[in-house]
């Protein structure tokens, strides 16, 4: 038989209120995207494995490369700019193993993200600036 108490009604009532109010706010907590958390997740997982990989070009010894963990990089953030400082552990030219000290930064330019600097050991293999005198002097935009 149905449960016809007026008091049962009303518990079963803010139960199911209380129910939907906190996965409500478990749903916005959780389910929120600020900006941080996402140009964190690029940081990571997109800008510092393709830093690593454009890397690969400037080795000696390609095969032999040994990245320090993205996860394990440090990083800079802010909504405008990311810099990140990692390490590779590969031969040099004597088959010696060295580690190299790897400095990428990004900036926002008009809504998108564009690698502002690359420096690779202390020299600096790309300079955003550089690289758009250059497209400019050449007639390329």
């Amino acid at each position: 038989m149905g449960n016809k108490n007026p008091k049962n009604k009303t518990i079963t009532g803010i139960f199911v209120v209380v129910l939907v109010v906190t996965f409500m706010i478990l749903l916005i907590y959780y389910g929120r995207s600020d900006s941080s958390t996402s140009i964190e997740y690029q940081a990571k997982e997109i800008f510092c494995p393709s830093i690593q990989e454009l890397m690969l070009d400037y080795l000696k010894a390609p095969a032999t490369a040994q990245f320090q963990d993205c996860i394990d990089a440090e990083y800079e953030i802010n909504n405008t700019h990311i810099k990140i400082t990692t390490y590779v552990d590969a031969e040099n030219s004597f088959g010696a193993l060295i580690r190299s000290e790897l400095v990428a930064t990004h900036v926002l330019s008009d809504n998108k993200w564009e690698l502002d600097s690359l420096i690779f050991d202390n020299e600096v293999m790309f300079d955003r600036d550089t690289f758009n005198a250059l497209k400019k002097e050449i007639g390329v935009e």
